[in-house]
């Protein structure tokens, strides 16, 4: 398991939560998906009952919505045994050649290799991922 599997644990930890089981964490992996669209759904023009009950579009709520869609997904593949972000990086490197790396101390996402020959640092990297913005 990775670095992300590894923070989630200890957030787990430090909260107090119970772990799901596989088929509880994809449930609520639906309902964190649900709670990204009923923060969508104010953008539209959709004419809503009760819409002084229902959130307001937001990026940040919406980013926080989505990390939670994230974080569920993750907790489903740890119960499991497997991580699905190193899935996820393995598939990106089998594709392109670039080997990342997730940063525990600052939970962020580093490539460290743009194929197997040379390494990229933090710096040259932010550089790069700037320019190509």
């Amino acid at each position: 398991m990775g670095a992300l599997s590894d923070i989630i644990k200890e957030y787990y930890e430090k909260r107090g939560l119970v772990w799901p089981n596989f088929d509880n964490a994809m449930k609520f992996v639906a309902t964190e998906i649900g709670e990204v669209y009923e923060i969508d759904l104010d953008r539209n023009t959709w004419v809503r009952n009760n819409p002084e009950d229902k959130p307001k579009f937001n990026k940040d709520d919406l980013a926080k919505e989505l990390g939670d869609v994230l974080m569920m997904v993750m907790v489903a593949g740890i119960v499991e045994g497997v991580d699905p972000l190193d899935a996820l990086l393995g598939k990106i490197y089998d594709k392109t050649g670039i080997l990342f790396q997730v940063s525990k101390s600052e939970a962020r996402l580093y490539p460290v290799c743009s194929g197997i020959e040379h390494s990229v640092d933090r710096t040259t990297w932010v550089t790069m991922y700037n320019n190509k913005k």
